[in-house]
């Protein structure tokens, strides 16, 4: 099989790129790994300011058509015992975000560029040079050998190419999350069905998954002893026993599945190469405390798209850099402002989990490239 772009990966990311290249007219094929893991749906929400880049690359609609509802603000209480009501209403141009429905959302995505697609079992080989991608793979016991003239890593956190082209990754913290479905319920001090809360070993966040499920997610480090009792739900109720609110969002259920997963910030030492590009979460991964996620996997394909037609179409490669600067800029930008955030807890100064924020490293942007990129990413 042979094309211009190899993406692997069908994620939002790489789904979201084949619909640019395909506007574009760039020929590509987007490679799906079959998985057995059942997914487990999270409260994802996109913030209003995310909407202007859903609208610049007509993606509302399909973006609307796939949202649980709207979201007109949330609760926090970081840095003080009181209630902060965040609402969106002063936000200037787009009064709401969105509480996407993530699985729905990558299916119809997934229709746009259906007759794009290679599905495999195991990847059994790739070699990049100068010249073209060679990636083997096998599916139902047959090898496929697809050729190309670049590839692009859309693999989110597991970034299985940048790991083959044994590309080095910083990782700046060890969070992770522990997540779960509990039964709705709506708390009589809360307006908006979304509530943060930090406590002594970390910070937990509540969220409206539909009329009937919340889905309480749970951020500690790997080296907090705290992570144990997180992985049984039966000890959440501990855990919790000194939080102000989010302890009222434990139910009495005898089986309740618990998932865990990495929610570090880090970044590719390289984000791009002589043919090959790593876009969304496989480039640079947030902390769930931006809530930037799925718009920054959105926005590093637009730039990539850019990039990515103008080597096909010319051969030339400055695109390359010109993104790679773009997204170290934008994550030296969210670094900062993300410990910022975090500094402002101050209550638990001397905690395992908090500390490391008011130690000198905390404040440094560890001498990341600083260009005219575009995009603060947290509110």
């Amino acid at each position: 099989m042979n094309t211009d772009v190899i993406i692997v990966g069908k994620g939002i990311a790489g789904l979201v790129l084949s619909f640019l290249l395909k506007k574009k007219g760039i020929q590509h094929l987007v490679l799906d790994r079959k998985s057995k893991k059942k997914h487990f749906a999270l409260a994802e929400t996109l913030p209003p300011s995310s909407m202007p880049l859903l609208h610049a690359l007509d993606l509302i609609k399909i973006f609307e058509k796939n949202t649980i509802r709207k979201t007109y603000g949330y609760h926090s209480m970081w840095g003080n015992t009181r209630v902060l009501n965040n609402d969106f209403f002063s936000q200037l141009s787009y009064k709401n975000g969105l509480k996407i429905n993530k699985k729905t959302l990558v299916d119809d995505l997934e229709e746009l560029c259906n007759m794009d697609m290679v599905s495999y079992e195991k990847m059994l080989n790739m070699i990049i040079s100068k010249e073209e991608v060679i990636v083997e793979v096998e599916n139902d016991h047959q090898k496929v050998i697809i050729k190309g003239k670049m590839i692009i890593d859309a693999t989110g956190r597991n970034r299985a190419i940048l790991n083959k082209l044994k590309i080095p990754i910083r990782l700046y913290d060890n969070l992770i999350s522990f997540s779960c479905h509990l039964p709705r319920i709506e708390h009589s001090k809360l307006t908006y069905d979304i509530f943060v809360e930090s406590f002594e070993d970390g910070w937990g966040i509540v969220s409206g998954l539909d009329e009937k499920t919340n889905v309480l997610s749970i951020f500690t480090n790997k080296d907090n002893l705290i992570q144990l009792k997180l992985r049984d739900y039966s000890n959440w109720q501990s855990v919790l026993s000194k939080t102000t609110l989010l302890k009222d969002f434990l139910v009495e259920q005898p089986e309740v599945k618990i998932v865990g997963l990495d929610a570090n910030s880090s970044i590719a030492n390289y984000l791009s190469g002589e043919n090959w590009l790593a876009v969304g979460d496989a480039a640079l991964s947030f902390d769930p405390l931006s809530s930037h996620g799925i718009a920054n996997a959105i926005y590093t394909v637009r730039e990539a798209s850019d990039a990515i037609e103008s080597y096909i179409l010319t051969g030339d490669r400055k695109g390359f850099v010109t993104y790679s600067k773009t997204l170290f800029s934008i994550f030296d930008s969210y670094y900062m402002v993300k410990n910022g955030l975090y500094r402002a807890e101050s209550r638990w100064m001397e905690s395992s989990f908090w500390k490391k924020f008011f130690q000198s490293e905390g404040r440094e942007t560890h001498n990341l490239p600083r260009q005219n990129g575009t995009g603060i990413i947290l509110d």
